[in-house]
This record gives structure tokens, sequence and C-alpha cells, in this order.
């Protein structure tokens, strides 16, 4: 089954009650961030520990630059809510300093305001709206874009992403699977500023089903 973005937009107060999407405050302000972090890196050290996807992470998967995300991240959002927690170990799996992304999630959260422009099919407001401000973060919204863009089945998805991750596909490729409707609105100099983004976010190779999964760890360590 194919499900569109409006469809998806309809589920989301739904999987909010499913998947710990919910907005409602799981932490008290006053929480101590070092606690927090602690107990994130210790739900993410379980968590990737057990060979996820049978993949040897190695020291891949903990570097210095993972640490400095995820202390920065904490101390910048101050997370108070499942989604918060979410996003915070997304830009800590990040491969490169994510400093820029937080401080842009930071300020649409407590503004409203966007310091970074968004690409043409981020235009809707409802887009990502409350998870990610328009952010993209997880590997599931990736999806849902090229889903939107190209009206694919989700195993056709999966193969255009993979050209992309690979650097297997080039922009007009990736234009030319687009459904007629987003030929007419968008312009080959749009598609490949979408294609330049979705390239960029690559190494953001994480889901929202693993950060919420690490989180909901996290809360348990909390309480012990």
């Amino acid at each position: 089954m194919i499900i569109k973005r409006r469809e998806f937009l309809k589920m989301v107060p739904a999987l909010g009650l499913s998947m710990g999407m919910s907005q409602s405050l799981i932490i008290k302000p006053e929480q101590d961030n070092k606690k927090i972090i602690n107990a994130l890196q210790q739900a993410v050290e379980e968590f990737y520990s057990q060979n996820f996807y049978g993949i040897d992470w190695g020291s891949d998967w903990d570097n210095e630059i993972h640490q400095q995300n995820l202390i920065y991240a904490v101390h910048k959002i101050h997370p108070t809510t499942h989604n918060d927690l979410a996003f915070v170990v997304a830009m800590r799996n990040v491969f490169y300093p994510a400093a820029s992304v937080i401080d842009e999630y930071v300020c649409r959260k407590t503004t409203g305001k966007s310091n970074a422009p968004d690409h043409p099919l981020l235009h809707d407001t409802r887009w990502g709206v409350p998870f990610t401000y328009r952010l993209i973060a997880y590997q599931e919204q990736v999806t849902c874009v090229i889903q939107e863009l190209t009206d694919k089945h989700w195993d056709q998805n999966q193969e255009i992403w993979h050209g992309i991750y690979y650097g297997r596909m080039k922009p007009d490729e990736f234009y030319s699977l687009f459904t007629d409707h987003y030929k007419k609105q968008l312009t080959i100099t749009d598609a490949k500023q979408i294609f330049d983004g979705l390239d960029y976010i690559r190494n953001r190779f994480t889901t929202y089903a693993e950060c919420s999964t690490v989180v909901s760890r996290a809360m348990e360590i909390l309480k012990a």
C-alpha cells in the first residue's frame, strides 16, 4: 500500500499513540543535563552493541564528533519530550558536526522562524511539524519525500534513495522520475536543490524507529 503525504499527515496523531511521538512532557525541565546525556549515551551503546543490521560499527559509531553532537544538542535543545530526545539522538548519530542543524531546530521551535531556507517541497508548514520543524532528520522522512515526488512503490523509493546514497544517481535522472505534477511545479534547478539536500543528509543515516527505541531505553535508565 502506498501512503500519500496527506494520508501520512492524517495518521500522525495515531502514530503518536503507538510510537512515542507525543509532545507530552516526559522530563522535568530541571532534570540535570549530565544525567540525560549519560542515560542517552548508555542507551545508544546498548542499542548499537547488539550488532544492529548485522554491521560491525566499531569505533565509527562512538567517536568524538558523536559525543560533541550529543552534548551540544542536549544543552541547546533542553529536551523535555520524546520528540526532542529522538531528535537529539538523531543528531548524535550524525558523522559530522551538527551544530548548525541543532541551532536551526531550536530557532524554529522557540521562535517559529527559519534562519535556513526550506527546499520547495517543505514549504507546506504542516510538513514535519511538530516533529522536526521541517528539518529532515530521519530516513522515514526521506522515503516520504521521494514517495511524494515520484509516486513510486516503497521498494522503488528505496532503490532511488540507495542510488543517491551510494552516488549512483545524478540530479537529472532523479528529476526524470518525478510525476508530471511535480515536473510542472518544479524546475530542474529545484530538483537539483532537493537532490543536493538529500545527498547532504545521507550521513544522517538513521531512522526514527531507532532513535525512538533509544529514547525509551534512556527513560528507563533515568527512572532506575
